[in-house]
């Protein structure tokens, strides 16, 4: 039996995610495909359009055969963390032998320059810090400082210019690539990559008009057909998904937040703004000093933007302020071993052979029915598995006030079998 591994956001899922997802099971004649997905949050720092179960139902309509829900301890933060609480999820499963992902460059020489940033972030990460942080007080931007630290541990091998390196670590899913391959370095797991080129649209691109338009051009084409978004989204994705979108009152966006996210920033102090996940002082203080202008998320963010600091980083920040998610809640979990469970959320019928090696080989919880977590986790993990639960209800009770619809229960929502 083979098994490739897929780490997806599908947020919402397209024809270019059932692409990525065919094509890696056509290069490596895998038997099936493990899905790890975002949760109710996403790595750019805004809630999902749709939530976890909705997404999850789609990826398996849409090729996958089981999908287990990435934390948004993970989810939501920074393509470092997100990429080491995926590839450990999938590792403690045991029987993932190919991790498939896609890239966006254009040669052979590109591949193995992403390939040895990994190496150099996996063997020496203290001293790209180090020149980073250098660069950084020149006055460079975070790409550009972190593409020229790079460059200067390449000193003696036949590198690249640092410009061409900043231009390939622009690209989302190159980052996301050199965390993936980093990860499984540091982990010294035996699962091999398998990079697939993105066909269509870039990353960031909203042009709709491409054969495989990005999730942000479909975002972008949801939110100006208003009333008719799956008029909007339907074409795009395969056949066999388009129905589902029944299961969603609406795609929800981040100003579904608004409200409760500017009652939180005015009773903060920059000390405990700090406290948060990926906040340093210097970004806590400067949220702190406009925290009484807030209006709305992106108008906000372009407030606390700076050269040193992206604007998905402060999306993030915002988000962990809106989640309660903590420096100390991440290093629990780093004491459980990142990942001690993973929640079911969707699956194909037939996967037994599968189901009976993870049931052999796995060394996390798979969680099937939530309401059994509390007899199979130990007291730490239920810990860690009742604040992921609970940020999943803040989204049912956004989505339920945005929609005026009743508030779904986390806890008995069930998984969906294709």
């Amino acid at each position: 039996m083979k098994t490739i591994g897929v780490i997806g956001e599908y947020n919402p899922f397209h024809n270019g995610h059932a692409y990525l997802i065919r094509e890696a099971k056509a290069q490596t004649g895998a038997d099936y495909c493990v899905t790890v997905m975002s949760g109710c949050y996403v790595q750019r720092g805004v809630p999902a359009v749709f939530d976890q179960h909705v997404r999850g139902a789609m990826a398996v309509c849409g090729g996958a055969d089981l999908v287990l829900e990435l934390p948004s301890l993970y989810a939501a933060s920074s393509a470092r963390r997100f990429a080491k609480g995926a590839v450990t999820m999938l590792c403690r499963l045991g029987c993932v032998d190919v991790l498939a992902f896609g890239w966006e460059g254009r040669t052979d020489d590109d591949w193995q320059l992403l390939c040895r940033c990994a190496e150099i972030l996996a063997e020496k990460p203290s001293h790209c810090d180090a020149l980073t942080k250098q660069s950084l007080l020149e006055g460079l931007s975070y790409p550009a400082a972190r593409s020229k630290a790079l460059c200067a541990l390449m000193t003696g091998e036949r590198g690249p210019a640092p410009g061409h390196l900043e231009t390939l670590l622009r690209r989302p899913n190159n980052i996301l690539a050199v965390e993936y391959m980093r990860a499984l370095k540091e982990q010294g797991s035996a699962m091999t990559c398998l990079p697939i080129s993105r066909k269509g649209a870039a990353y960031h691109d909203t042009d709709t008009e491409q054969t495989f338009p990005s999730a942000a051009g479909l975002r972008q084409r949801m939110a100006e057909k208003g009333a008719r978004w799956q008029d909007a989204l339907a074409p795009y994705m395969p056949a066999q998904c388009a129905p589902l979108l029944s299961m969603a009152p609406g795609p929800l966006y981040p100003e579904a937040a608004d409200h409760v996210l500017r009652y939180k920033l005015a009773g903060e102090t920059p000390d405990h703004l700090a406290a948060y996940l990926d906040i340093n002082p210097a970004l806590a203080n400067r949220i702190w000093q406009n925290r009484l202008r807030y209006e709305s998320w992106e108008p906000f963010t372009d407030l606390c933007d700076t050269k040193e600091t992206t604007r998905a980083a402060v999306r993030r920040a915002l988000l962990h302020i809106f989640l309660d998610m903590t420096t100390d809640e991440y290093a629990a979990a780093e004491r459980e071993g990142l990942t001690p469970f993973g929640r079911v959320l969707a699956m194909g019928k037939d996967i037994r052979p599968l189901t009976a090696a993870l049931k052999e080989k796995a060394s996390l919880t798979l969680i099937s029915k939530a309401a059994r977590a509390e007899k199979r986790l130990s007291p730490q993990a239920l810990k860690l598995w009742k604040k992921e639960m609970l940020r999943s209800q803040w989204y049912c009770a956004m989505a339920a006030e945005t929609f005026h619809v009743p508030v779904k229960n986390e806890y008995t929502r069930p998984i969906f079998i294709r």
